[in-house]
């Protein structure tokens, strides 16, 4: 149940959410880790088609970031079902630090000076004390 609620809120999170632009990619000759330092950090990703633990070697550009999956097969499944699993791939951006959030997911209001609450890990930034 708890896993259910924290990916409601992510979702919701996720239209509130823009992404983050990164100057660098690392090289590849450089070897994977599953902590990216430029990209966030993928200890708690999951691949938005099986729900898995993603590698750093299976992903796509969203929105100036990256998307990881678990599996080629995954990135193949994504690649030709984009619009099934965009909204899970947008809510990886989150969790992974790649997108800043810019509304209130309550009111949807801009944030200028927001009430943070940390959630799951992920803070979380509200309009006002009474929208969280």
């Amino acid at each position: 149940m708890k896993t259910l609620r924290f990916t409601v809120l992510i979702l919701s999170l996720a239209n509130c959410f823009a992404s983050k632009s990164f100057a660098s990619e690392p090289s590849s000759d450089q070897p994977a880790r599953r902590t990216l330092a430029a990209d966030g950090n993928l200890d708690h990703a999951l691949c938005p088609v099986t729900g898995d633990p993603v590698a750093p070697e299976f992903s796509v550009a969203l929105e100036g970031g990256k998307v990881y999956f678990s599996s080629g097969e995954a990135l193949r499944e994504y690649r030709g079902n984009r619009n099934d699993f965009d909204e899970l791939a947008r809510a990886q951006l989150v969790v992974t630090g790649q997108a800043e959030q810019i509304r209130c997911p309550v009111s949807r209001k801009e944030l200028s000076r927001p009430v943070v609450l940390r959630i799951e890990g992920v803070d979380v930034g509200f309009a006002s004390a009474k929208a969280q």
